[in-house]
């Protein structure tokens, strides 16, 4: 994980508009997943993760290789899970084995927008929702939207690296949410109970 947070941060932080792709890859894909990452993020996301083949000179000859850039490009539909579910069925990290399952939903998104010799780099844009698994029986699963948030395509690989914040999981019950009907305002009033 703390290989993949470095390489994200070295590349987002370069400066000018004529950036080489660097030849280390914020993943490596053990077994068909971005390894050590919070979320499944599959192979084929390696297009969005702007992971690609690039033509290089080694030794005198031009062959393609893996280059990694920061121009991420994750779009409405992409869906992430932090457990083996759907299509990460042989998924499986060591730091999961008893946390809730959740699952990320990208609803809208703008891609990140490389630097130009008159503009700086554009994060672009990642709005999602977060469901998190509430029961799991015969007829399926029971999920659970708890939150939609924003952040940029930067930060938002760094969420399916490092994970969500537990703070946004901690959910309090609709009985904690509403005031008791017996309670008082500062001013002695009733409540306005909705």
């Amino acid at each position: 994980m703390e290989r993949s947070l470095n390489i994200h941060k070295s590349l987002v932080n370069r400066k000018g508009h004529r950036v080489k792709r660097s030849t280390e890859l914020i993943a490596k894909f053990d077994n068909g997943y971005a390894g050590n990452w919070r979320f499944c993020v599959p192979l084929f996301f390696c297009e969005a993760l702007d992971i690609k083949l690039t033509e290089r000179v080694v030794n005198n000859k031009k062959v393609n290789v893996l280059t990694q850039g920061s121009n991420y490009n994750l779009v409405a539909g992409d869906t992430f899970y932090n457990h083996a579910y759907a299509y990460c069925q042989d998924f499986y990290c060591a730091h999961h084995t008893d946390e809730m399952k959740i699952c990320i939903q990208i609803q809208s998104a703008t891609p990140c927008i490389p630097a130009s010799k008159n503009n700086k780099r554009n994060p672009g844009s990642v709005n999602f929702k977060i469901l998190i698994n509430r029961e799991e029986n015969q007829s399926g699963c029971t999920w659970e939207t708890i939150g939609i948030k924003t952040l940029n395509q930067d930060e938002f690989i760094e969420l399916l690296i490092k994970g969500i914040p537990s703070e946004w999981t901690n959910r309090k019950s609709e009985a904690q949410e509403k005031p008791d009907s017996n309670s008082k305002m500062r001013d002695g009033s009733q409540p306005n109970l909705w």
